[in-house]
């Protein structure tokens, strides 16, 4: 996986009158308008998969597991994997295309995920998507839909956050050297990524800056705290480094942070950073080389979660 390309779609108006012939996708949770048109729109650029080839796709794995044991006890005493019923994902559609693939999330109505191995078509695609969502639009436009407002790269952050109630504003202030680095380095993966974000919460005495941020919903939210010592004399102590990164983004719901960091140069005190996080399951420690596949590795985990957690088929992660 090289990008994720997320998009969110929310539709003014009462909605489309849909047909009770329709049988597109159904994702759970959501409204039949954006059953609809999430439909209608991924199906002009994507592939619906079937749900026969989740179940075909499960029996095979599991029957390769059931094996050994079939082996040991014999065949007649062990149920085998074709007398076994298997959750169909009726309300969890995915569309492929080539080398890449889309697919929603139930817990946040309108909002689904382009997955690729290459950046450039990930985001051509996604453009493509949006003038198909601005034709629909266009189309239903008196017909049950006012507009279909959307949400893509920076914006879907910022919409994802500020969907928490704490939250009155967020703003962007200007990034120095290292900082404008670290989010080039990430930006790649998905142009959802944001930086320099100054975030109101209201009754917070204080504003927090938050340095690199990714939300992939409003509950995903994704924290990079970037740090330079090169030059300074003063090295830093675990409260600068693991601790406040990590403080910080409790406020803003976060579920991982990545601290990197730059100038350290005593490697045993790097090292002690780097065992002290290894007792903790929500921040980590590296370099600004180590930054990349650490952030790939976390949003492969959130997407593989979404998947696979989502339709009870985690079977299929091999």
């Amino acid at each position: 996986m090289e990008a994720v390309e997320p998009i969110k779609i929310e539709i003014e108006g009462p909605g489309i009158d849909v047909d009770d012939s329709y049988d597109g996708c159904k994702v759970n949770g959501w409204g039949e308008s954006y059953d609809y048109i999430l439909h209608k729109v991924a199906s002009e650029h994507f592939d619906l998969i079937d749900s026969s080839v989740y179940v075909d796709r499960m029996r095979d794995v599991l029957q390769d597991m059931l094996n050994p044991v079939s082996e040991v006890i014999g065949p007649e005493n062990i149920f085998t994997a074709d007398t076994m019923r298997y959750p169909v994902p009726d309300h969890f559609p995915i569309y492929v295309r080539d080398d890449m693939f889309l697919f929603p999330k139930s817990e946040v109505e309108g909002a689904f995920y382009i997955i690729s191995n290459n950046n450039n078509e990930a985001r051509s695609i996604r453009d493509n998507i949006i003038n198909s969502i601005e034709e629909t639009e266009e189309t239903f436009s008196g017909a049950g839909v006012e507009a279909i407002n959307y949400y893509t790269k920076s914006d879907f952050t910022q919409e994802m956050i500020l969907s928490n109630s704490d939250i009155t504003s967020i703003t962007t202030d200007e990034s120095d050297e290292f900082e404008q680095e670290v989010y080039e380095t990430v930006e790649p993966i998905s142009e959802a990524f944001t930086h320099n974000q100054i975030v109101d919460f209201g009754d917070h005495p204080q504003n927090r800056e938050y340095d690199v941020l990714l939300a992939l919903t409003p509950d995903d939210i994704f924290h990079i705290s970037v740090k330079n010592y090169a030059g300074v004399d003063d090295q830093p102590s675990s409260e600068d480094v693991i601790s406040d990164p990590r403080d910080i983004a409790s406020l803003l719901g976060a579920d991982m942070t990545i601290s990197v960091v730059k100038g350290i140069e005593d490697e045993e005190r790097m090292a002690s950073f780097r065992r002290e996080v290894e007792l903790r399951n929500e921040i980590e420690i590296c370099t600004e080389t180590e930054c990349i596949s650490k952030v790939k590795e976390y949003i492969k985990n959130e997407m593989i979660l979404s998947i696979y957690g989502d339709t009870g088929l985690s079977l299929l992660v091999t």
